[in-house]
């Protein structure tokens, strides 16, 4: 499993939408989406911010440690 595959089940397990992720994190509506369809990259400051909101390590988020 790729780090967005694995960002994805992270986001879906926590009941988060991608526009709410988007929005939660400050970004666009629809922004967050690009990530997951492989249309932007994930910056360092994007996936720190998603790490926070979705409270796992970036080790656990990039899929390097299990979750929980």
């Amino acid at each position: 499993m790729d780090y967005i595959q694995n960002l994805r089940k992270i986001r879906t397990a926590r009941g988060w939408s991608q526009v709410e992720l988007s929005k939660a994190i400050g970004l666009g509506g629809s922004t967050y989406g690009l990530y997951e369809t492989y249309q932007r990259k994930l910056d360092v400051d994007t996936l720190l911010k998603l790490c926070e909101v979705l409270q796992v390590t970036p080790n656990e988020a990039l899929g390097f440690e299990e979750e929980g």
